[in-house]
C-alpha cells in the first residue's frame, strides 16, 4: 500500500513537472516571437475615415512595417499618405500632383525615400511635389471616387493634375460602383494596441492566407462535404467598361489626369523571360480611348524591356525573385524619371486630344 501511494505521488510531481516544463517552454517561445517578429512580421496599423478623400486611410504618426518581399518601414502621414508627413499646395515655383494606384504606387515594399513619390520630387529637383494617395487592393472605382471628392472645392486638398500608376488594366474592366468603406472597431483597437505577431496569428486561423476569406473550420473526423459551388465567370465587354471609366473620370475632375503605363513585363516564366503579355492590342486600344477622353498616357512598355536587355530588373527583391511581385527601388526610380521628363515636355502644355498625348511608343 506504501508502495502504490508512492508511485502515485511519483507519477503526480512527474506530471506538475512536465506541466511546469510546458508553460515555461510555451512563454519562453512566446516571448522569443514576439521579440524576434518585427524581423518577419508585419505591422498592423489603426485606420480612419478621411472626409476629404472619402475613403479609409492610415492612421498619421504610425510607422507601418512591412516584411513581405522587401522589408522596409513607412512613416504615414497626414490623409494617409505612405511615406510623406506634410501636405504642400501649388505654387509658381512648384507644381503639386495627386498619385493614385493600388500597391504597387503605395510602395509599402521600399523604404520611403525609394518610393515613386519621393524619387519623382528629386528627380524633378523639388520643382515637382507628389501627394501618394495610393492604397493597396484600389480600382478605378476607388480612385475616381476620391478624385471627384479632392476636386470637388469642399477639400483643403488642392493639387495641379492627377497621375494615376496603371499596373493591370483589369482595375478599369469593373462594374460602375460606388464601394462603402468600413472598420470593424474591435480589429481597429487591436491593431494599435495588441503585438503584430498576435493578430497575424489569429488572422492565419480565422482567414485563409490565399484568398483571404474566413476560413470553415471543422472539429470531426471523416472527409468535408463541400458546399462551394462554382459559378461560371461573367463575361463582359472589357473595352466598354474601360471607355464608361474614362468618361466617369473626366466627369471628376477637370484637373489634368495622366496614365502611367507601367504593366508587370517582362516577366520571368517557367524560367524563361517573358517579353510581352497577351495584352498588346489592348494597350494601343486603351491609349486611343483615353486620348478621345482627354486623358494622356505615359507608356513604359519599351523602358522596361530595355531595363531587362541591360541585366536589370525594375520587379523583384534580394529575398524573393526578380520578375516577380512588386516594383522595387529601381522601378520606382525608373518610373519617376519617366514622369518628370514627360512633364518637362508637356507638363506645361495645354491639354489636347492629339496623338501625341501618349509618350513612350
Amino acid at each position: 500500500m506504501q508502495r502504490a501511494t508512492t508511485i502515485s505521488t511519483a507519477k503526480a510531481r512527474g506530471f506538475r513537472g512536465d506541466l511546469v516544463r510546458w508553460c515555461a517552454g510555451l512563454l519562453m517561445g512566446t516571448v522569443l516571437v514576439g521579440i524576434t517578429s518585427p524581423l518577419m512580421v508585419r505591422s498592423y496599423v489603426p485606420r480612419k475615415f478621411d472626409a476629404e478623400r472619402n475613403a479609409l486611410v492610415f492612421e498619421g504618426g504610425h510607422r507601418y512595417r512591412w516584411r513581405s518581399e522587401g522589408y522596409a518601414t513607412t512613416s504615414i502621414g497626414p490623409h494617409g499618405m505612405a511615406g510623406r508627413l506634410s501636405l504642400v499646395r501649388p505654387s509658381a515655383e512648384r507644381r503639386v500632383i495627386a498619385l493614385w494606384g493600388d500597391s504597387q504606387a503605395e510602395g509599402m515594399c521600399v523604404d520611403d525615400s525609394d518610393k515613386i513619390h519621393s524619387a519623382i520630387e528629386d528627380a524633378s529637383l523639388q520643382k515637382i511635389a507628389v501627394l501618394p494617395f495610393a492604397r493597396s487592393g484600389d480600382d478605378c472605382n476607388d480612385w475616381i471616387r476620391q478624385i471627384e471628392s479632392i476636386d470637388s472645392g469642399q477639400s483643403a486638398i488642392t493639387v495641379d493634375a492627377h497621375l494615376i500608376l496603371v499596373v493591370e488594366w483589369s482595375d478599369w474592366m469593373i462594374p460602375i460602383e460606388d464601394p462603402r468603406e468600413s472598420v470593424n472597431p474591435l480589429v481597429n483597437q487591436a491593431s494599435g494596441h495588441l503585438p503584430a505577431f498576435l493578430i497575424q496569428a489569429a488572422r492565419n486561423v480565422i482567414t485563409d492566407g490565399i484568398l483571404n476569406e474566413r476560413r470553415s473550420l471543422r472539429f470531426r473526423p471523416g472527409p468535408i462535404s463541400s458546399d462551394l459551388h462554382l459559378s461560371a465567370p461573367r463575361q463582359t465587354d472589357g473595352v466598354g467598361m474601360i471607355k464608361r471609366q474614362f468618361a466617369r473620370l473626366r466627369l471628376a475632375t477637370e484637373k489634368r489626369c495622366v496614365l502611367v503605363n507601367a504593366p508587370m513585363m517582362p516577366a520571368i516564366v517557367g524560367g524563361e523571360v517573358l517579353w510581352a503579355d497577351e495584352q498588346e492590342r489592348l494597350h494601343e486600344l486603351v491609349f486611343q480611348l483615353a486620348i478621345k477622353n482627354g486623358i494622356e498616357v505615359i507608356d513604359l512598355r519599351e523602358d522596361f524591356r530595355e531595363l531587362v536587355r541591360d541585366g536589370q530588373w525594375p520587379r523583384g527583391f534580394h529575398n524573393g525573385r526578380f520578375g516577380d511581385g512588386h516594383y522595387n527601388a529601381l522601378g520606382n526610380a525608373w518610373i519617376a524619371n519617366r514622369v518628370v521628363a514627360w512633364w518637362d515636355q508637356k507638363g506645361n502644355q495645354a491639354k489636347t486630344k492629339s496623338t501625341n498625348l501618349v509618350s513612350g511608343q
